[in-house]
């Protein structure tokens, strides 16, 4: 590792603290024991987080199905679908069940899950790492091994929002660049009726060129086939896929509501990222997922979603580090997007997760949340830090 570069991520650090933009400490992690079978923050409940069997839906019960994501990989690593048989048993991989939330008992059908050219990502052993404070639930995975990377799959749960924050960790310890195809993929519980309501370019209509669908930073669905109708029975389900400015954007593989694919069912989704890990350095992808009651609540708090500078202002990323914010590859830099003013209109009270009981604003403390009218300060380091990296994208 180059020392000056070094020494500059250390100076962006310090001066993140010294400004208030990150905290010096953070709290202690606990080790907890997989299953998780229920995790509940504000109105949301997430259930049965560990490694699962089955991880797509599909319109068959007898026969296995290949979920071609990329025709270049080789069959032996294809990813696959199948009853789970003797003879084609269906890989487990890292994930959450399910959540029940904003008035509905269910969401997800296994989903946030992570491949990597081909190989699910799965939890090493039976506990995990979680961290409950003011700023939300966080649980680490352990790390395994995946194209000659350290991989790692952190899930973060906000306190009062019925949102989750995945992200993905590559580390590149080796002498030399390594390229991946990371897929990060599941289903969701509005099965075959699966329907893209809204997107960030208002395009709900898949396939089509203007506007093209790989433009879409966020798409909503639900399990209505007429567009522009709210569910009594599913909820609208927010799933992000890049933000402003990345340097790394996804292919959408598995399309909700498109059977097209050979899985045969609207309610899979899978996005492919494409990149490189440079030699010594650490690359990560950030997905949101929120559960909504209507298709209206939905777009309006997907805003908190479309770069990095909003996810601070919404708080959903009040722990991580400035470091951290810096290697995520499929959002722009932090300090380089004027942040949209939010129009979510959700509650905003916290829960204290040690006596159970709401906080009021006026004594809200956030541990290592981020102050955006320091951000300019640090906006010249974190570009440095970037080419620093040396990020290469294929």
């Amino acid at each position: 590792m180059n020392k000056s570069f070094d020494r500059l991520r250390g100076l962006a650090a310090a001066s993140a603290m010294g400004l208030g933009l990150i905290g010096a400490g953070s709290a202690r992690a606990a080790s907890a024991t997989l299953p998780i079978a229920n995790l509940t923050r504000g109105t949301a409940i997430w259930k049965t987080i560990q490694n699962h069997p089955l991880l797509f839906s599909a319109t068959f019960t007898s026969i296995a199905s290949r979920i071609i994501t990329d025709s270049a990989l080789p069959a032996s690593v294809a990813f696959s679908y199948s009853i789970n048989t003797s003879s084609r048993p269906t890989s487990p991989a890292f994930a959450i069940a399910d959540v029940s939330a904003s008035g509905f008992a269910e969401a997800f059908d296994n989903a946030l899950h992570l491949a990597v050219n081909g190989e699910l990502f799965v939890n090493p052993d039976a506990s995990v790492d979680l961290i409950s404070d003011l700023t939300g639930d966080t649980i680490t995975s352990g790390r395994q091994t995946l194209a000659g990377l350290d991989t790692e799959i952190q899930y973060y749960f906000h306190p009062t929002r019925p949102v989750i924050r995945a992200m993905y960790s590559f580390e590149n310890t080796s002498a030399s660049d390594i390229s991946i195809k990371a897929l990060v993929a599941g289903a969701l519980s509005s099965d075959f009726t699966t329907t893209i309501q809204a997107t960030s370019t208002a395009d709900t209509v898949l396939n089509t060129p203007v506007p093209d669908d790989t433009l879409d930073l966020w798409r909503v669905s639900n399990d209505q086939t007429n567009i522009g109708t709210n569910s009594s029975t599913d909820p609208a389900i927010t799933l992000t896929r890049f933000g402003t400015g990345a340097s790394v954007t996804p292919i959408s593989v598995l399309m909700l509501g498109d059977n097209a694919f050979n899985t045969g069912a609207a309610d899979n989704f899978g996005e492919r990222y494409d990149l490189t890990i440079a030699a010594g350095e650490t690359a990560r992808i950030l997905v949101f997922a929120e559960i909504n009651k209507t298709i209206d609540e939905a777009t309006s708090c997907a805003v908190d979603f479309t770069s990095l500078d909003a996810a601070v202002a919404a708080g959903m990323v009040d722990d991580l580090t400035i470091l951290e914010l810096g290697q995520i590859v499929n959002y722009g830099a932090l300090g380089t997007v004027t942040a949209a003013t939010t129009t979510c209109s959700k509650v905003i009270t916290t829960t204290d997760p040690d006596s159970g009981t709401t906080t009021p604003d006026d004594e809200k403390e956030y541990i290592g949340a981020l102050n955006l009218t320091a951000l300019t300060t640090l906006s010249g380091l974190l570009t440095l830090i970037r080419v620093g990296r040396k990020k290469k994208v294929t």
